[in-house]
């Protein structure tokens, strides 16, 4: 086998393929040319779980992790899915009001003029033109196929990003605490705060309610017992695949765009797609 040939790891067929050289054929694509991935939890009024509605996914249920962008559906409340932080944001949505037809407007950084001068309660926030203004937060990061009990078998699925409004962001805030405040020794008796991409984390769903009704939350924690357990080695596919990706969104490749029309609406939790 010449050296311009390899087996490619991980495909199931044993293809054989050459060195694919630098042209791709997707030089003058942008974001614009693909639909935002995001990691979503059906709901009990999800379109994606009704045998009547057009958006119907068959196995579907409330309770499951749903990838936007491909259709995929996850098992929820055990397994869930696999996943590797890249980088967070934390934003404004911006959001033409329901009665006026709704439809998404845009985004906004916390610290911009339009957020600043908004009025209003909290997730009841309103312009000056008096749309309404949503405080999200993303993780961006991949998915991980395979099964942590067999580590060679760990694999990146793709990129995605995981939104969190309204109640999930408690999960968001009790998350992200624990991995900012994480500390570990180096070899050298260094003590540091290993990077976000440094975590293999699973997202699974649990039963929550509010004065609303009840509803699914999500849930993020260590892949493999404690944070500890679940960290990567720095010259792993999965770290660097993560860290290439937070560094993809950085450069605008990436951005939170328009959710699906088709994205779950959550019960008790509207303001995931307010429109």
């Amino acid at each position: 086998m010449s050296d311009e040939n390899v087996l490619v790891p991980g495909n199931s067929l044993g293809m054989i393929v050459a060195d694919y050289g630098d042209e791709t054929g997707f030089e003058n694509q942008t974001s614009s040319d693909m639909v935002t991935p995001y990691l979503q939890v059906l709901q009990t009024n999800s379109p994606q779980i009704d045998e009547d509605d057009p958006s119907y996914i068959q196995g579907a249920k409330h309770g499951m992790l749903l990838n936007t962008a491909t259709g995929e559906i996850y098992e929820g409340r055990e397994q869930g899915v696999l996943f590797v932080p890249s980088c967070t944001a934390h934003l404004y949505v911006e959001y033409r009001p329901r009665d006026e037809g709704g439809g998404f407007l845009g985004t906004h950084e916390a610290s911009s003029e339009i957020v600043r001068n908004a009025t209003g309660e909290f997730n009841e926030l309103r312009t000056a033109e008096g749309t309404e203004l949503t405080e999200t937060f993303y993780i961006y990061g991949v998915l991980v196929g395979g099964d942590v009990s067999s580590p060679e078998t760990l694999h990146v699925v793709g990129g995605i990003i995981i939104p969190f409004a309204s109640t999930k962001i408690k999960a968001y805030k009790k998350w992200n605490t624990s991995v900012r405040t994480h500390m570990v020794v180096t070899p050298n008796g260094r003590r540091v705060n290993p990077p976000i991409f440094a975590n293999l984390v699973r997202v699974t769903t649990v039963p929550d309610e509010n004065k609303k009704g009840k509803f699914n939350n999500i849930r993020l924690a260590p892949a493999i017992g404690g944070l500890k357990d679940s960290l990567l080695p720095p010259t792993g596919e999965l770290f660097t695949a993560a860290k290439e990706f937070g560094q993809l969104v950085r450069d605008g490749g990436i951005k939170v765009a328009d959710p699906s029309p088709d994205a779950p609406v959550s019960s008790g939790d509207s303001v995931d797609t307010p429109f």
